[in-house]
């Protein structure tokens, strides 16, 4: 089907969010739909396995997300797609979440100390906080994931100078 924020798909009603999905799921007899896991959860909607490149059948769950990450090369700009891995334990329909930010962090009326303070939440989002993603139902970082996030949030400047 390709990729992109918005698919034109052959058949099926679409709906706007994991609200509308879910909504036009439980009103249509028969249907399937695609929400987000932790909505899911939380909504204690029922989910199944979905088979992935190696042929295995994988209920979606934190682990099987964040297999689909291990071993991914990830080029420099972090563009990579980990939706249908290679890997027979990963779930096949995973993705990152990319947090965006400014490289050199002087811009605007922002100090250094503001900088500061992003780069610390940063690198505590891919180090220590790590811990909190399974009890929220979000996956950990594989890492590999982890170790280029920290790269990039490394390369973090003010003013030129390395934060």
């Amino acid at each position: 089907m390709g990729t992109g924020n918005s698919l034109d798909w052959p058949v099926g009603t679409g709906a706007k969010g994991n609200d509308g999905v879910a909504g036009v799921v439980k009103s249509t007899p028969g249907a399937l739909g695609y929400v987000e896991l932790v909505y899911a959860k939380q909504n204690k909607l029922p989910y199944g396995s979905v088979q992935n490149r190696a042929g295995t059948f994988i209920l979606a769950d934190n682990g099987p997300a964040s297999k689909a990450a291990e071993g991914v090369v990830i080029p420099s700009d972090t563009r990579v797609s980990i939706t249908n891995s290679p890997n027979a334990d990963a779930y096949p329909i995973a993705s990152f979440t990319y947090v965006i930010f400014y490289q050199d962090q002087k811009y605007g009326n922002r100090t250094e100390a503001q900088a500061m303070e992003l780069k610390k939440m940063l690198s505590w989002m891919t180090t220590t906080g790590q811990q909190y993603n399974e009890p929220l139902d979000y996956a950990k970082l594989p890492s590999n994931a982890a170790n280029k996030a920290k790269s990039i949030i490394n390369s973090m400047t003010y003013g030129g100078k390395k934060l």
